[in-house]
């Protein structure tokens, strides 16, 4: 009555005639959702993620097992057919108010950019089998097209899911009904590729004016303000080296300092509706802040290193999908009496990876370069150069393939 399954696929001929089942010329009734059974879908053993491999770099799988079993173990079901479905897909949702009869209407697009659907396990067409739980594996392959990380905003983002359905039918006292069980779960999604796109994650980020300028006359103190890079993913910390310098004659005195990272969606949908919606996902004041002065200067400074942590969870890639326009920027507010506040702001990257993941990726992507997809190796190759040129790889990092972990 335990059932485990080393099934890899149908034949080809098999596939087919199953398939065609749907499109018979006496189509039996409709099935009807069951509650008699359990579906589970977990990760691959040993693994915390359904996804093996890193997306837009090398072969990426969605692996797992679904695990099916009768309401407490008790009873026998008798199961023909289980079939997965993988599906990716970009989705807006939003409200916009129509001036004319003053009501908000509901607007916002899906657009399907993944559909794959299997057959991971059939009994013989001749004869079903009965169980009361059944584990079958399943893995499948992330086409080398797909490059978008899985998100969720307000009013939008990116999601996978895995969809389970289990053919089967149920003694009663009338005879055998057949019936469909069903369970979804969201499937997170990471895609490497941003590796490629963004291969200086750590050149500085700079905003510089010296005592003499305009600029310095005009707020009462020059700045130099450093940023040790400009792509950010979950969790990194966005660390900022503040040196202010007042500027002779100057009354200007400090209040605060604020940093922000501000992120800039643009939603859309099929019908040309449009709205948009801005937020820190990050930010730092400090405030209680003065001018120093030393032998060496009588005039007043600040020497400052503050920083704020990006959110744990995954935000959508600064870039453009069919219904969504996703962009972020840095933003500086250094408030004063006796002056003009500083504003400052520059365009910033915020990808799905964490700046340590990248690091480990490119230690073992750096000595498996057979594994990368033909259409990157070239760019990854001089990404890994630059980056062991600038000191960045972290070559204490175990240098093997580590295939419990990726794959």
């Amino acid at each position: 009555s335990h059932i485990t399954y080393i099934f890899d696929s149908c034949s080809r001929d098999r596939f087919n005639s199953l398939i065609l089942l749907k499109h018979s010329r006496h189509p039996s009734p409709p099935l009807s959702m069951s509650s008699s059974l359990d579906i589970m879908i977990f990760p691959a053993e040993g693994h915390s993620s359904y996804q093996r491999g890193f997306l837009g770099l090398t072969a990426a799988t969605v692996s797992g097992t679904v695990q099916i079993r009768t309401k407490g173990g008790k009873g026998l079901v008798t199961s023909k057919l289980v079939v997965i479905r993988f599906n990716g897909y970009e989705y807006t949702n939003f409200t916009k108010l129509d001036p004319i009869p003053r009501q908000r209407m509901k607007c916002g697009s899906t657009r399907h950019f993944l559909k794959d659907e299997r057959i991971i396990w059939a009994s013989d067409i001749s004869a079903a089998e009965t169980f009361t739980e059944l584990n079958v594996p399943f893995s499948l392959t992330i086409p080398e097209g797909i490059h978008h990380s899985s998100f969720q905003h307000q009013k939008g983002g990116v999601q996978y899911d895995l969809t389970v359905l289990a053919q089967h039918s149920v003694k009663g006292l009338f005879g055998s009904k057949e019936y469909v069980a069903k369970a979804t779960v969201n499937v997170p999604i990471a895609s490497y590729l941003p590796l490629v796109l963004f291969p200086c994650y750590r050149w500085p980020l700079v905003f510089f004016c010296t005592t003499d300028s305009s600029e310095a006359s005009h707020h009462g103190f020059a700045y130099d303000i450093r940023f040790l890079a400009y792509v950010y993913g979950p969790g990194d910390t966005v660390q900022a080296h503040i040196r202010l310098r007042r500027k002779r004659g100057s009354k200007s005195t400090l209040k605060t300092v604020f940093l922000g990272i501000k992120r800039y969606v643009v939603y859309t949908d099929a019908g040309a509706a449009c709205t948009d919606h801005n937020e820190y996902i990050a930010s730092r004041e400090v405030g209680g802040l003065q001018w120093q002065t030393d032998e060496s200067d009588s005039v007043g400074h600040l020497d400052l290193v503050t920083s704020m942590d990006m959110p744990r969870a995954r935000t959508g890639d600064a870039g453009k999908l069919k219904y969504m326009t996703i962009s972020y920027k840095i933003k500086i507010k250094i408030a004063v009496d006796g002056g003009s506040d500083l504003k400052l702001e520059a365009p910033v990257a915020v990808v799905g990876l964490r700046v340590e993941e990248r690091k480990r990726v490119l230690n073992i992507l750096r000595n498996r370069l057979d594994l990368v997809i033909s259409e990157v190796a070239e760019t990854l190759t001089d990404v890994i150069d630059v980056q062991r040129e600038g000191g960045v790889l972290e070559m204490d990092l175990p240098l093997v393939y580590d295939d419990r972990v990726n794959l």
